[in-house]
């Protein structure tokens, strides 16, 4: 009984990383207002900058101080920004029109904080399956990406019932090191 809701444990927890996407309603939150997700949780503050700035439906542009650059994809918007985030060492938010002034006490809050401007998640899985098929999972925090790509890892033995009524399946997961 142990070993199976070991695996029923494992399972959700694989659900849950590869479930995570849309951002979630806060509390009396309309389905018309953007959300700038918890962007300012470890150190305070706010920002009143859009989440997002499109350009149009399939233009990115970047808002960071004295760039003007628009991006007709997501994935080139994702690099330009890691580059400008990544070039900043004094850890402050450059973003334009960004009402926070002091800066993050580590960089990875920086990387989180910018998150809330754009909208896009900056950590990437790079995995490729053997059919050449790419994954398409992205997160807003580096600790998430790195459970998620255990799951690349992951062997999967898959018990079906062979009562024919019964459509119950058991998952055993076997984590590869």
């Amino acid at each position: 009984m142990l070993k199976k809701f070991n695996a029923i444990v494992i399972l959700f927890f694989i659900l849950k990383n590869y479930s995570e996407g849309a951002p979630k309603k806060r509390k009396g939150e309309t389905s018309g207002q953007q959300t700038q997700g918890n962007a300012n949780y470890f150190e305070g503050g706010s920002s009143s900058s859009p989440a997002l700035t499109l350009v149009s439906p399939t233009n990115f542009s970047c808002q960071w101080d004295g760039c003007e650059q628009v991006f007709d994809n997501e994935e080139t918007f994702v690099e330009h920004v890691k580059a400008h985030v990544n070039m900043e060492k004094d850890n402050k938010c450059h973003w334009r029109d960004c009402e926070r002034e002091e800066p993050f006490q580590r960089s990875d809050h920086l990387k989180q904080h910018i998150v809330g401007h754009t909208g896009v998640k900056l950590y990437v899985c790079e995995y490729v399956n053997e059919n050449g098929v790419r994954c398409d999972k992205s997160y807003t925090q580096s600790h998430n990406l790195k459970k998620h790509k255990q799951t690349h890892a992951a062997e999967r033995i898959i018990y079906k019932c062979a009562y024919p009524p019964c459509t119950k399946v058991d998952i055993h997961i076997f984590f590869v090191k």
